[in-house]
């Protein structure tokens, strides 16, 4: 996560992982970002550690997704 360009805490201050490829799989998960339709809701409300934990997870699915996660 420290090589991820939100690594820094205020660089989080309304940065967003969204690439604007929104589509939504038969789970709920963006094909764009990766994110869930509820973290994609919540995300103007989370706290810096809420998105953290949320961008950590990003990768994974990607992988998963079958994507190189660039």
């Amino acid at each position: 996560m420290k090589d991820s360009p939100y690594a820094a805490g205020g660089a989080l201050e309304g940065a967003s992982p969204c690439i604007s490829v929104c589509a939504l799989d038969d789970d709920g998960y963006c094909f764009g970002c990766e994110r869930h339709i509820e973290e994609i809701v919540a995300w103007p409300r989370m706290s810096v550690q809420e998105r953290l934990y949320v961008l950590g997870a990003l990768q994974a699915r990607r992988q998963r997704r079958g994507g190189d996660g660039t």
